[in-house]
């Protein structure tokens, strides 16, 4: 039997400037819907996935925490902007990530996903640690 894994391209039309979604499976690389919302892109991929259920595993994940990551920049607010939590200058900017830790059952694998996450947050180190706790 074959298995099947899909995933939602973003496309850039340089010259136009238009964004796409398609999506497409991985390992041929062919292109089975092409639409121009992701939203529209996500609903096919899942009614596809239900529609032909046959073709992929049923991966049970167990999540099991959250993870964050804490990355400096190297610049402040002159190239980054204000602090995105308390709305003042920063010297130095911190980019502050989400993350959610899973065990996959069947890769048998702690693994880290930034599905369904809150969004990156940029500020002061002291605000992002607030926060992430």
């Amino acid at each position: 039997m074959t298995l099947y894994e899909l995933s939602i391209r973003k496309l850039v039309h340089h010259f136009s400037q238009k964004v796409s979604f398609s999506v497409q499976e991985m390992e041929s690389g062919e292109e089975l819907f092409d639409c121009d919302t992701f939203d529209e892109a996500e609903h096919f991929m899942f009614k596809f996935i239900k529609e032909h259920s046959e073709y992929f595993t049923n991966q049970e994940l167990i999540q099991y925490g959250e993870a964050y990551r804490l990355k400096r920049l190297g610049a402040g607010s002159e190239h980054y902007g204000v602090c995105e939590l308390c709305g003042k200058t920063c010297d130095s900017t911190y980019l502050l990530t989400h993350m959610k830790r899973y065990w996959s059952v069947i890769d048998k694998k702690d693994s880290i996903s930034h599905y369904l996450c809150k969004p990156l947050v940029f500020g002061h180190k002291s605000c992002l640690t607030n926060t992430a706790t």
